[in-house]
């Protein structure tokens, strides 16, 4: 007859891992063993999971807490990379450009030029001032600052229809601009951090089972482990991610969230 191990576990995962095992051998064998079998391997696997239970429970907190503050920390470095983003334009000369570029599209508009014309002009800008290459940033960024709002100058849908070809262009090349490699960098940090945290629920859900027989339920949240499982929340809308710092924050949160959505 199969027996649970009499040698301790080494690790809080290696002992979730020998309930996990004990639990498929029942479940598969449990209708070929004796009642007295089946009652003395119950016995026996009780009072291992009631002595590994502690450190399987510390162990997998300890996990999701560390995939808590790894993604805490990309999100900062998302913020951080955006801060310094901002910082690297100097305003006077920012807003120069602008001032220059908008004087440019109020004369055209005040001679009655075609907008054809206008956004032919505004494309020729860019082009110009995306060759400038770094030296041109500046007046690249001002003329996408001001072509992506020339729509809104159309007098008909035809002419806001013509503005808007060329006011996508700047929007692409704004967000290319400004969307620095560092950046590029912290949101795949952050992607391999979100990444982390399904991998960790994962593998808190598997240790649930291990211990209590069943999937990890956070509305119950009868255990540590459900507790801290709790305090991950993924929005259903949007997918934005957020880390509750406790268990009864998360559970006020999630309270409030339903009401809102019940209301809307």
């Amino acid at each position: 007859m199969y027996r649970v191990r009499t040698q301790q576990a080494a690790d809080w995962q290696s002992a979730a891992k020998e309930l996990t095992e004990a639990r498929h051998h029942l479940a598969e064998n449990a209708g070929i063993m004796t009642p007295y079998e089946r009652q003395a391997f119950n016995e026996e696997f009780t009072q291992r999971r009631n002595s590994y239970k502690p450190q399987i429970e510390a162990g997998a907190v300890a996990m999701l807490e560390a995939s808590f503050s790894n993604f805490n920390a990309a999100q900062r470095g998302i913020d951080q990379a955006l801060a310094r983003e901002i910082v690297r334009w100097d305003p006077t000369k920012l807003n120069a450009e602008i001032q220059l570029t908008n004087a440019l599209v109020d004369q055209q508009f005040a001679q009655g030029v075609h907008v054809e014309d206008i956004a032919a002009k505004m494309g020729e800008l860019l082009t110009e001032a995306k060759a400038a290459g770094p030296e041109g940033a500046h007046k690249l960024r001002a003329v996408c600052e001001v072509v992506k709002a020339l729509p809104t100058r159309g007098r008909d849908p035809d002419e806001r229809l013509k503005l808007n070809r060329v006011a996508g262009a700047a929007v692409q090349e704004l967000s290319a601009l400004r969307f620095t490699p560092e950046l590029q960098a912290a949101h795949d940090k952050r992607e391999e951090a979100a990444e982390g945290l399904k991998a960790a629920h994962a593998e808190a859900n598997a240790v649930n089972i291990a211990i209590d027989g069943r999937d990890a339920d956070p509305a119950l949240a009868v255990n540590e482990i459900e507790r801290n499982m709790l305090r991950l929340e993924i929005h259903r809308r949007t997918g934005e991610v957020t880390i509750h710092p406790d268990y009864h924050t998360a559970l006020e949160r999630r309270g409030a969230d339903y009401v809102q959505g019940q209301r809307e």
